[in-house]
C-alpha cells in the first residue's frame, strides 16, 4: 500500500522505498496522486463543516475549538490542519450556509415581476435561513470574530452580490454605474442583516414573529429605495457652496 508522498514530492511505498512510477513517467504518478490527496482533503474539510454545523446548532454558538473537536471525534490539531483558526471555520461554515441558501434566495428574487414582491421575497428567505438555526447564524456573525480578521466580509459580499443583481433589475435608469449599484447592495444587505442579528439576539417570549419582521424590513426598504432606484437619473444636483449664495 502506497503512503502519501515523500522525498520531495516522489511516491513512496509502505515500505519506505520508492513506489511505482519513480523513474520513468514519475512526474505524472507524483501529480496524479497529489491531485487525488487534493480532492480527498477538499471532501474531508466540506465534511467537517457538515459536522461543526450540525454541533452548533445543537450546543450553541459559544463553543470552543476544543468542544468541537471532542464532538467530532479528533483532536485540534487535526481541526486546525483544515481551519487555521476559529475564523476560518466560522467563514467556511458561513459559506456553506450560502450555498445552500444561494438557489433560495435567486428563486425568490425571480419569484414574481412585481419588484415590491421580490424584495419581500428575499427578506423572508434570508430570515428563514436565520429563522432555521439561530445557534448556527450567531456562531457565523460574531461580531469580535469579524473584527479580528475581517474575513466574515466574504460571506456578506456574496450575499451583497446577490442583492445587487436583483437592484440592477429594478433600477429604471440604465446609466447608474455598477459601483453605485453595490453600495446600494451593501446598505440593504447591512441593514437586513443587523435586523437579523438582533432579532435572533432578542429572547423568544419578546422576539418579533418572524413574519412580522420580513414585512417590517420589506416596507422600509421598498418604500425608503424604490424612489431611489426609479429616479436616480432625474434627481437633481445638490447647489454648489457658490449657488446658494
Amino acid at each position: 500500500m502506497n503512503s502519501i508522498t515523500e522525498h520531495g514530492g516522489a511516491p513512496v511505498n509502505s515500505n519506505g522505498g520508492f513506489g511505482p512510477g519513480a523513474g520513468l513517467g514519475t512526474e505524472s504518478a507524483v501529480d496524479g496522486r497529489a491531485t487525488r490527496w487534493t480532492e480527498h482533503r477538499s471532501a474531508r474539510r466540506l465534511e467537517m463543516v457538515r459536522e461543526v454545523r450540525r454541533v452548533v446548532h445543537e450546543r450553541g454558538p459559544d463553543i470552543s475549538m476544543e468542544e468541537i473537536a471532542g464532538a467530532l471525534g479528533t483532536s485540534k490539531s487535526i481541526l486546525y490542519r483544515y481551519f487555521r483558526d476559529k475564523t476560518a471555520l466560522q467563514v467556511a461554515v458561513g459559506e456553506y450556509i450560502l450555498g445552500r441558501a444561494r438557489v433560495r434566495l435567486a428563486e425568490a428574487a425571480t419569484s414574481t415581476h412585481d419588484p415590491r414582491r421580490a424584495v419581500e421575497a428575499m427578506v423572508t428567505t434570508y430570515l428563514e435561513t436565520v429563522d432555521r438555526s439561530r445557534n448556527v447564524f450567531l456562531f457565523v456573525n460574531r461580531p469580535q470574530q469579524a473584527a479580528s480578521e475581517g474575513n466574515l466580509r466574504v460571506f456578506v459580499s456574496q450575499v451583497e452580490d446577490l442583492v445587487a443583481s436583483q437592484i440592477s433589475r429594478l433600477v429604471e435608469d440604465e446609466a447608474v454605474p455598477s459601483h453605485r449599484v453595490r453600495v446600494w447592495a451593501a446598505g440593504v444587505v447591512g441593514m437586513v442583516r443587523a435586523a437579523a442579528e438582533e432579532w435572533v439576539a432578542t429572547p423568544a417570549d419578546a422576539r418579533l414573529s418572524r413574519e412580522d419582521l420580513g414585512r417590517d424590513l420589506a416596507v422600509m426598504l421598498w418604500d425608503g429605495a424604490h424612489a431611489l432606484f426609479s429616479s436616480t437619473s432625474s434627481t437633481p444636483s445638490r447647489p454648489s457652496a457658490k449657488e446658494e449664495e
